[in-house]
């Protein structure tokens, strides 16, 4: 059976959906059926494509190009708010926070973004309800999405499948069986500081990139052995920009945004084609199965996408707080993550179809073994 396993990125989940556009219609072209899909699992702005996809009754096709439709016509205000009132008033509670200390008790600095309209965006256009009914009719094996949770510091997979596998402890990551809603979404896309943490029961949790060590075990847990992973992350030759000056704030958190959401991944995938090698040469070593995998990435800079149109495309005033950390390069980065901008994303959804395409072999390839 095959899997799709979506990371994080923030806008760059734009990618992830013109992939997956291109591959629903590779599968189509090779009869692959309805749903060729039997697992899901997403992290951060991953868990709401893959949800997306979970969550369809639709022919996977038709599920496609409405993923599609939502990133091509999405706006700013549809994730954060962007007026002058909500802004001022996080500022103000930085401020505030920031220059007086201790000597408040109450904080109110929470996040750099008020991100409450992303949640109307998820409800009224994913039905987490027919994820339990997809499974019961057996269309669905296993949907899973990811989450740091802020008390006991450890990455908890929130799981809704059919009960075939087993749960996972480990010392950094376990799971939990759960009635995957909005929320559980919400809180695997809090990114760190620019969105606030999401309240669960009596825990509060934030985006699932956080410490997460093995982002690629989960739907591996789930039992599947043919598994697309779908990245944000260009690793080709990346433009220079000599610096001229110290890195600013938002150099800095551009870099850290980088390694939390893609380090990770990267080394996850290294370690899955170690063990690999190790099965197919017959290792003793080899305690682990062989999965078969496909890794679609971008090929072209997507940092360098968003330099091209930030600067036109973000809400003035995040493109003014934005601009109070750094120049138009050292901002790119960040905006990367913050440009819910058609004008960005249709060129990041034209990139990722036009990378799925180019796997089509390997597309059919891993589908054909999926079924064997």
């Amino acid at each position: 059976m095959l899997g799709l396993s979506l990371t994080g990125g923030g806008a760059r989940g734009a990618y992830q959906a013109g992939a997956v556009k291109g591959i629903a219609e590779i599968l189509a072209d090779s009869g692959a059926g309805n749903n060729p899909f039997s697992y899901y699992a997403g992290i951060s702005a991953g868990a709401i494509n893959a949800s997306f996809c979970a969550a369809s009754t639709q022919h996977f096709a038709t599920t496609a190009g409405q993923l599609h439709d939502l990133w091509f016509n999405i706006e700013p205000g549809q994730v954060y708010r962007t007026d002058a009132a909500s802004l001022g008033r996080i500022g103000f509670g930085w401020l505030r926070d920031v220059s007086l200390g201790s000597w408040v008790k109450k904080k109110l600095a929470k996040e750099l973004l008020d991100a409450s309209p992303l949640r109307e965006l998820l409800a009224s256009n994913i039905d987490f309800s027919n994820i339990q009914g997809r499974i019961e009719s057996c269309e669905l094996r296993g949907f899973t999405c990811s989450a740091l949770g802020y008390g006991d510091q450890k990455v908890v997979s929130f799981v809704q499948g059919d009960g075939s596998y087993s749960h996972w402890q480990r010392p950094r990551r376990y799971s939990a069986e759960v009635d995957i809603n909005v929320e559980h979404v919400l809180a695997s896309c809090a990114i760190p500081l620019l969105f606030g943490p999401v309240k669960i029961g009596d825990a509060y949790y934030g985006d699932g990139t956080l410490r997460n060590t093995a982002p690629v075990s989960p739907i591996l847990h789930l039992g599947c052995n043919n598994v697309i992973f779908i990245g944000v992350r260009y690793m080709g030759p990346e433009q220079q920009h000599p610096p001229t000056h110290p890195p600013t704030v938002a150099k800095v958190l551009g870099t850290i945004m980088n390694g939390l959401f893609f380090d990770t991944l990267d080394v996850d995938i290294a370690r899955l084609e170690q063990i690999n090698r190790l099965v197919d040469n017959h290792d003793a070593r080899a305690t682990e199965r062989r999965v078969n995998h496909l890794f679609i990435r971008p090929s072209q800079d997507i940092t360098e996408l968003a330099h091209d149109v930030a600067s036109d495309s973000l809400p003035t005033l995040v493109r003014h707080l934005l601009g109070g950390l750094g120049d138009s390069d050292d901002t790119s980065e960040l905006a990367s993550y913050l440009l819910f901008e058609s004008a960005y994303t249709q060129k990041l959804l034209a990139l990722g179809y036009q990378d799925a395409m180019a796997k089509k072999q390997e597309v059919e390839a891993i589908y054909r073994s999926s079924q064997t």
